[in-house]
């Protein structure tokens, strides 16, 4: 979310609001697999990108993104319903890989790790092994 103000507050309702509308009003079941989780509005609260993410892996990616491109206008005649703004803002969904991200850069220091305590094992506790200096 933007740093404060009314964009932030503008940011928390559009996601309060959009997923209570996905989970109630729309009645697609592709949708049930994806999680609001974010929403990133421009300083003039002209656009608002919305950001989900999947639950049952990449497969069903392009379904989810389908729906809510058919689901778009409905969504936003029901937030400017909700939302009370003089002007509603254009919304645009977009999936939300952070987390997958997250998870592959935890891997790969995981694998970092194992193969540095796997080297360590390896080598000698002390330089040079134990005739060094005899």
């Amino acid at each position: 979310m933007s740093g404060g103000g009314r964009a932030a507050r503008v940011e928390a309702q559009i996601l309060r609001e959009a997923a209570d509308i996905l989970a109630r009003s729309v009645r697609d079941p592709r949708l049930a697999l994806a999680t609001l989780v974010r929403v990133k509005a421009t300083p003039d609260l002209k656009l608002a990108r919305i950001y989900y993410t999947l639950h049952g892996g990449e497969a069903r990616g392009q379904e989810v993104k389908e729906a809510l491109a058919s689901a778009r206008g409905f969504i936003k005649r029901e937030l400017s319903g909700r939302l009370g703004l003089k002007f509603m803002p254009d919304i645009q969904f977009f999936q939300d890989d952070s987390i997958e991200y997250a998870h592959r850069v935890n891997q790969i220091l995981k694998d970092l790790s194992k193969e540095r305590g796997e080297r360590d094992e390896d080598s000698p506790d002390t330089p040079g092994g134990p005739e060094e200096g005899a």
